[in-house]
């Protein structure tokens, strides 16, 4: 459904990802004939969706729709906002806008990815206004955990819509100002239409801690280990590496960096003013050995447990400089993603096996959030003071808190929306409505590519991991069954119980039989039929249901 060309009081949002979900942003704002699309990012695959590394949005609609996007805002530079762009861009190429530091992530992940695509992207300059189409964007400093992150104050003819993206209040922000509360101030005192707010963090009270306190914590760390200290932490976290390095400084220690993602993004940062350099302090592989064990910092990646990171690779002695030693302190200067829990915690367990002290964010505080806690997420509420309110990226429980935080700050409950993926609504100033909900199947990404993986296809990687495969090639003739050949992996040995797979053999043998018609009149049927008699077979025996696939290879006397 489109808007009637001559209604200019309305605006459709559509959100294709990034509802009950951590991960996948992206969201449209469509005006009559017109589409801004705000990030196109991804979500890590989970531990129970094997081969798959990423998951991204369906991209049907905007293919579909393509001779009516305007561009493509960018909020910031983390994976679940960019990740997706190499796949989208391949397939429709719309100009992107982007501050500076998030443009030279999204450059060096296309060239990496897509050397030879060519695309088009601007440079966003914080508190300076832009047209995309009919929309007029004014990018809005917001505190995070990576430079350059900007909320959207998105102007249309029915009226302005606040976009926070992901977004904290850090009033000890460190190396950048406070969230720009002034500019989102005044758009509240001038009537702010509709509100689409970050949920991250909705079910935690009070305040998020301050990348200051962290920074503190850090240092008094540092300043008691006895040997070298190697922390690991997020790439993308600039700010803090930034601030390690003034620590290290600070407490007569050198740094070294390993990690490819790190070594980019700080080279990405130094490129666009958002990174000072400390000569003096940065380590090469050489000099690694000339210096005292205790006067060394190794900033690592590799805190998700990644196995390819740095981290991984000194933990398992692969590490071609770095060797763990008895006096070493290891630093997790970080969250674990959810999906990551049982990764993280085997890089743990492998360290500490090595000997090594091993500090994480519940010993002492040494991570902090980009995303706001409930007082500052109320603080958004009342500063915009929206008429209408939709919470956006968070799981169902996120959202429906925020629905409640939003409640205590004055919204009326009325004209406040939980949508889900696909679900479009139109908002105007006579009010909000739910209109059609778009079908979407979100793609399941291995080595970078859609290999047309779907969901069905994970349950069945899943189904085959936990219960095995059985597979019966049956040939036969008009005269009877000759042959039935069985192979199964993963289900049960056929040594110890040779005499199942000779049950199983009788009874697909009777059915068939039983059958023999209906074989050459339609043997696919047939086959599934078997398939549903030999399922129920292996229940009622094992228990257990394997996958199980019948071929039926039954040939045709030739007429004479």
């Amino acid at each position: 459904m489109r808007h009637n060309p001559d209604d200019k009081t309305k605006i459709s949002i559509l959100v294709l990802g990034g509802l009950e979900e951590v991960g996948k942003n992206m969201i449209l704002y469509e005006y009559r004939d017109f589409i801004l699309i705000i990030d196109c990012g991804l979500k890590f695959a989970k531990a129970d969706q094997p081969g798959v590394d990423y998951i991204v949005n369906d991209f049907s609609y905007l293919i579909e729709n393509q001779h009516r996007i305007s561009g493509m805002v960018i909020t910031h530079a983390h994976l679940d906002h960019i990740g997706a762009l190499h796949l989208f861009l391949n397939k429709v190429n719309v100009p992107i806008w982007a501050t500076p530091f998030t443009r030279a992530m999204v450059e060096k992940s296309l060239a990496d990815k897509c050397p030879n695509l060519r695309y088009k992207i601007k440079d966003v300059k914080k508190g300076k206004s832009f047209p995309v189409g009919p929309f007029t964007i004014d990018p809005i400093h917001v505190n995070h955990s990576i430079p350059d992150a900007i909320a959207l104050a998105i102007q249309t003819p029915a009226g302005t819509i606040i976009h926070t993206g992901d977004f904290k209040i850090d009033a000890s922000a460190q190396y950048e100002p406070v969230t720009d509360l002034t500019a989102l101030k005044r758009y509240g005192s001038k009537g702010v239409l509709c509100l689409v707010s970050d949920s991250t963090n909705a079910i935690n009270p009070g305040h998020s801690l301050s990348e200051s306190d962290v920074s503190a914590n850090l240092e008094q760390v540092l300043l008691e280990a006895e040997g070298r200290v190697i922390l690991a932490t997020f790439a993308s976290q600039i700010h803090r590496i930034q601030k390690l390095l003034e620590i290290a400084s600070r407490t007569g220690r050198k740094v070294f960096m390993t990690g490819r993602s790190m070594l980019e993004n700080t080279e990405a940062a130094i490129g666009v003013r958002q990174f000072r350099t400390y000569e003096n302090t940065i380590l090469v592989e050489s000099d690694l050995r000339r210096i005292q064990k205790n006067k060394i910092l190794i900033l690592a990646t590799g805190s998700q447990g990644e196995q390819t990171a740095g981290l991984s690779g000194i933990a398992s002695g692969r590490h071609k400089v770095i060797k763990l030693e008895k006096e070493d302190t290891i630093l997790f200067s970080s969250s674990t993603i959810p999906g990551n829990e049982t990764s993280v915690n085997t890089l743990i367990n492998k360290l500490m096996k090595e000997g090594v002290k091993v500090v994480t964010n519940k010993d002492i505080k040494i991570h902090t959030t980009g995303h706001g806690y409930q007082e500052e997420l109320k603080t958004m509420l009342k500063v915009t003071r929206p008429k209408f309110f939709i919470p956006f990226h968070g799981e169902t429980v996120h959202l429906m808190k925020h629905r409640d935080l939003a409640l205590e700050a004055g919204i009326n409950k009325f004209n406040i929306f939980l949508i889900e993926n696909g679900q479009r609504v139109e908002v105007g100033s006579k009010g909000l409505r739910l209109l059609e909900k778009i079908k979407i199947n979100p793609c399941f990404v291995e080595n970078d590519r859609d290999n047309g993986i779907n969901e069905e296809v994970v349950e069945d990687r899943v189904s085959l991991g936990r219960n095995g495969l059985v597979i019966y090639n049956v040939r036969g003739s008009e005269k009877g069954i000759q042959e039935t050949e069985i192979v199964t992996k993963g289900f049960v040995h056929r040594g110890i119980r040779e005499d199942l797979f000779e049950k199983s053999k009788k009874s697909l043998v009777r059915f068939l039989e039983e059958n023999a018609i209906e074989i050459f009149k339609d043997r696919k049927k047939v086959e599934q039929q078997a398939k549903k008699e030999l399922k129920r077979f292996f229940e009622g025996s094992t228990g257990k249901t394997p996958s199980i696939y019948v071929f039926l290879n039954f040939q045709v006397a030739q007429p004479r």
